[in-house]
């Protein structure tokens, strides 16, 4: 594995993957969402949903403040993606739209700090905060562009071959966050 400062090339099985850097988190100056049962209770239009979808306190699984942040790329291609911080792969995701993805990370909702919610956009956006982190991407349109859902199998088969293995190939360079589905 190569990790440079426009690509990360990843050889597993034979074949190559490489990853380009697409951008840095950019965080927003804006203050901390904070999401708890005082926050929570304050607005009314935001109870009522909640108590109308079933939402009670005793379900709130995140109480740490949430960042804001972006990523300054217009990219809503699909594939198979990879968070740097300090020259270490920490995490490794799919998406079927990269600008959108990241969006829901940067971006958290007060449905979402529910047991049922979106626990890894919790967990990531808590993770990320302020932190110099790299995004590479691996763009899965190049293998079929025309086939969605060989696209979709493609981007979960070169996730899961390299969650199974590049902790154990790379140690000095993989410290995976414990985030993956």
């Amino acid at each position: 594995m190569t990790i440079g400062k426009d690509k990360i090339i990843i050889n597993i099985q034979g074949e190559n993957y490489q990853f380009n850097y697409i951008g840095n988190l950019e965080f927003s100056d804006m203050d901390y969402l904070k999401f708890n049962e005082e926050v929570l209770s304050s607005n009314k239009e935001l109870v009522s949903y909640l108590k109308k979808n079933g939402y009670t306190k005793e379900k709130i699984m995140f109480e740490k403040p949430f960042c804001k942040f972006r990523l300054n790329q217009d990219n809503d291609e699909a594939g198979v993606y990879l968070w740097v911080y300090k020259n270490k792969i920490r995490y490794i995701g799919i998406t079927s739209n990269l600008h959108k993805r990241f969006y829901e990370y940067g971006n958290i909702l007060a449905c979402q700090i529910f047991k049922d919610g979106r626990s890894t956009n919790c967990k990531m956006n808590i993770y990320a905060n302020k932190k110099n982190i790299a995004i590479y991407f691996l763009n899965t349109n190049e293998f079929d562009k025309n086939i969605i859902k060989v696209n979709k199998t493609k981007r979960r088969k070169i996730e899961k071959l390299l969650i199974n293995n590049l902790e154990q190939l790379f140690p000095e360079k993989v410290e995976l966050l414990n985030y993956n589905h």
